[in-house]
């Protein structure tokens, strides 16, 4: 009976201790918790205990989510992709403890009902337990080792939870061993000694968990589950009933979103997004993983001014890439966050990089681009060599700034590509910037208020269904940052294409026979990452060529050219050319021995072609659109 009281007594203070770490995550947070004059009633606080007010868990294919979370949490694949020896390791620790659930639970049931002193006999699963434990044992002792000997430099100081944590695992699975074993007589001292110390760190786990960076282990698969499954995004704008804007981007800890405050608790510090990140790789400060401690320790501190933690530098630094998100294990949305601040720090005004307030100012001003495409892109269209969309035409040809002016061939390439399919299609006869530039660099009222009813109205008065897109950037911007900002919009069934996933679907009319030349596709992180495009370009070249190579940093994982969150027009040419991120891509590339590198945005080849010059490097660098145009020309003479 003593055992018994003493084991509800462990557990009763185990959950009071969990339920007050929890407290201390996230009480401070103003919105969330509000104190009660009773500090100490649990009864009383829990009903004080609401999320925020901003809702953006996405309950969207719930069936795929959940295949996702399956796969990510219980078999680890995203832990082990991309480290394959620790994330084993990790994934051993955490396979073991699923198949110690059931022990544990019997160990207290044995404390609660007073028979701690029987025999327990074997069973397939005590066995397979205790085979797990030996495991665990070895894979903490491994990984104990990476942590507090080799120390890498990406997991930052030596975490003293960690070392609670770890001493905690070994203690839970060394006593069920020399329980299993029987190293002391059931019923002996020793026997009992072995059971509380079992006990005693069963109980202790759970608050240590919810006071440290462990915390993951309970929210990282609701993070998972609601993380999106392209690269995040800005927000849209809260706006009043006459469409003005009620909220100046995110700028205090209070306005953070029910997946934000996810996100900064699920973080386990492993740093590979910091790993991955082609700014931070470049010699910028961008620490994404910095990013996201800093501004969990502000909200430990209680609510208040997120940009005060946060260095302006490192914001704009930011490609919005999304490497960050692709590598990060627990669902973290870094981008998104970036974004949003980025938009709290133009909207207030503390905007102080020189290089990116001289640009961003002309682009709030009709056209709204970066570059001065309306005249080059004239010369595309005047003398009639490109037909002028009329409703009833099947497809919008999309051109945009990145293309009107940086790569005007790519849209000579489109149309050598429409007109030998034969479908009826157009140009506008004017276009306006999207505003993906100053959007992505943080300013979002002229994008969302202006820019995107002028283009929904203009769609719908020409009669607009299917709108092929050159420029992922555009494409993103158009179907579907506009689409989030403004509901009606999606109910105009617009379909937004990007022009390799056209060409993709037609390339069987195009019949063109694969030619033995080495091709290197580089993937476009607004592509792959940001549209979850990454197969329709290689189904083209592998139609195109015989020998398509991949850098080793390929696909969903490819990194950055350092063209996008608007780094293009406001790139920091003080930082050493070697360090730039192009020209690393562009070296990744040639390492795979190329008679031409493709790609599928216009701005990537502006970048690479940059680095292939410093290089002194002749190799093409082309879009898919153009090498599939010249090869049916080919075909045709």
């Amino acid at each position: 009976m003593l055992v018994s009281i003493i084991v509800v007594t462990l557990c009763v203070v185990s959950a009071y201790a969990t339920y007050r770490g929890i407290l201390a995550r996230l009480g401070p947070f103003q919105g969330i918790w509000e104190p009660s004059s009773k500090p100490f009633g649990v009864s009383i606080r829990i009903p004080y205990f609401r999320m925020p007010s901003r809702n953006d868990l996405d309950f969207t294919d719930v069936g795929r989510r959940i295949l996702r979370t399956v796969g990510e949490v219980l078999f680890q694949s995203r832990v082990i992709r991309n480290r394959p020896i620790v994330g084993l390791l990790h994934g051993v620790v955490m396979w073991g403890f699923v198949a110690f659930s059931g022990v544990s639970l019997m160990h207290l049931w044995s404390g609660l009902t007073g028979s701690i002193t029987e025999v327990h006999f074997d069973s397939v699963y005590r066995v397979g337990v205790a085979l797990f434990a030996m495991l665990v044992i070895a894979a903490m002792a491994s990984l104990a080792f990476r942590r507090f000997v080799l120390r890498p430099t990406v997991l930052g100081e030596v975490s003293v939870s960690s070392a609670i944590v770890t001493a905690l695992i070994v203690a839970l699975m060394a006593t069920y061993l020399m329980d299993w074993v029987q190293v002391y007589e059931p019923g002996s001292f020793g026997s009992l000694a072995v059971w509380w110390i079992h006990t005693l760190a069963l109980v202790a786990f759970p608050p240590v968990i919810v006071r440290s960076k462990h915390l993951h282990l309970v929210l990282a698969p609701i993070a998972i589950f609601f993380r999106s499954f392209t690269t995040s995004r800005m927000r849209p704008l809260d706006v009043d009933e006459d469409g003005a804007p009620t909220e100046l981007g995110l700028t205090q800890f209070s306005e953070l979103s029910r997946k934000n405050l996810l996100d900064l608790q699920s973080c386990v510090e492993c740093g590979r997004c910091t790993t991955v990140c082609p700014a931070n790789r470049s010699g910028s400060s961008l620490d994404p993983k910095r990013i996201i401690l800093d501004m969990q320790h502000g909200l430990a501190r209680g609510d208040g001014r997120i940009l005060d933690f946060i260095r302006e530098g490192d914001l704009m630094d930011c490609t919005t890439c999304g490497a960050c998100e692709e590598a990060c294990p627990v669902g973290i949305e870094h981008v998104g966050i970036i974004l949003d601040l980025r938009h709290g720090l133009i909207n207030n005004d503390e905007l102080t990089l020189e290089r990116v307030a001289k640009r961003l100012g002309p682009m709030k001003k009709p056209p709204y681009s970066a570059w001065p495409f309306a005249q080059s892109r004239q010369e595309l269209v005047e003398g009639g060599a490109f037909p002028l969309f009329v409703e009833g035409m099947q497809y919008l040809l999309w051109l945009g700034c990145g293309v009107g002016y940086n790569k005007p061939e790519i849209a000579r390439s489109m149309k050598v590509i429409l007109d030998t399919l034969g479908v009826s299609w157009g140009v506008l006869e004017t276009e306006i910037c999207c505003g993906e530039t100053q959007h992505q660099l943080g300013n979002a009222a002229e994008p969302m208020l202006e820019i995107a009813p002028r283009l929904i109205e203009l769609f719908v008065e020409q009669g607009v269904y299917h709108i092929i897109v050159c420029d992922p950037h555009c494409a993103g911007m158009i179907g579907i940052d506009h689409a989030r900002q403004h509901p009606e919009y999606p109910k105009l069934d617009i379909e937004v294409i990007p022009h390799t996933v056209f060409i993709a679907e037609h390339m069987a009319q195009l019949r063109i026979t694969p030619e033995a030349i080495a091709i290197a596709y580089h993937d476009p992180c607004k592509l792959g990452r940001g549209l979850d495009v990454t197969q329709p370009p290689r189904d083209i070249l592998h139609q195109v060529s015989s020998d398509v190579r991949e850098p080793v940093e390929h696909g969903r994982h490819s990194t950055c050219c350092g063209a996008g969150g608007g780094q293009s027009v406001v790139l920091d040419e003080s930082r050493p050319a070697e360090l730039r991120m192009n020209y690393a891509r562009f070296d990744a590339l040639m390492e795979t021995k190329p008679d031409i590198i493709a790609t599928a945005c216009p701005h990537c080849p502006v970048m690479l072609a940059d680095a292939a010059s410093a290089r002194g490097s002749s190799v093409p660098i082309m879009d898919i659109a153009t090498i599939v145009a010249q090869r049916i020309q080919k075909e045709k003479s």
